[in-house]
């Protein structure tokens, strides 16, 4: 699936020194031949660390995605960000999947909404609006079937930039339900880009270690209970 690493220099502004991409399932099926990130994330870290000039002695701190996101991705990671935290005394800070993905279009000047593919007919969802080069939330993120939410949208004066997988994947309800007003975006700009994530850890990072940034203390967001524990459960997930 996806992958974003970033190291980024706090210095009053945000820069990032180092940023490396990857979406090795395009439409939820790994390509063949394509490496598992979780036996790449580490390696990965390490050769940009190397890239850089930056050792882990001047980390100061670590920040992830959280999710909401595929279960198994969001352990993936934050195990081994967990991990360099703990063995480091490094403040680790956690934020919104859905957030980050809207900080790419800062400057689109309209809605923008990232959707990521939650399987089941579900999409996560989030809603913010950018304005100024400033990302804003404008609905707590959730899972939730496509149509009901474009609907939802739909009522709602004005143009809408969609970003994610899900938005790949209900394209024709996109286009159905909100025409021409809707657009969704591609290339780069549908990946997911540590960078973002800096930004949005860097308020929490900059006040160190505290309960908040503390390894322990930072969980995945599903918003979804994993399948398995809905076997355990007796129950069975929504289709």
């Amino acid at each position: 699936g996806s992958l974003a690493l970033a190291i980024a220099l706090d210095g009053g502004g945000l820069r990032v020194l180092v940023e490396r991409s990857w979406d090795l399932a395009g439409a939820g099926k790994r390509r063949p031949g394509a490496p598992n990130h979780s036996d790449r994330i580490v390696p990965e870290i390490d050769e940009m660390l190397r890239a850089s000039g930056v050792t882990y002695q001047d980390l100061g701190g670590l920040a992830c995605a959280t999710g909401p996101g595929s279960f198994t991705g969001l352990r993936v990671a934050l195990s081994a960000l967990k991990g360099i935290a703990l063995a480091r005394s490094l403040p680790l800070a956690g934020v919104s999947t859905l957030e980050a993905l809207a900080w790419n279009l800062p400057h689109a000047n309209r809605r923008l909404v990232p959707m990521l593919d939650a399987r089941k007919f579900e999409v996560y969802a989030g809603v913010f609006e950018s304005a100024g080069g400033n990302v804003t939330r404008v609905l707590a993120d959730a899972v939730t079937p496509p149509e009901p939410f474009l609907e939802a949208l739909a009522a709602v004066p004005g143009d809408v930039v969609f970003l994610g997988d899900g938005a790949t994947a209900y394209a024709a309800a996109v286009q159905r339900i909100l025409g021409a007003r809707a657009a969704v975006a591609d290339g780069s700009h549908a990946l997911p880009h540590a960078g973002n994530v800096a930004r949005l850890a860097m308020p929490a990072l900059r006040r160190g270690r505290t309960p908040e940034t503390e390894a322990a203390a930072i969980v995945p967001t599903y918003l979804r209970r994993p399948e398995a524990e809905f076997k355990l459960l007796g129950q069975q997930p929504k289709r």
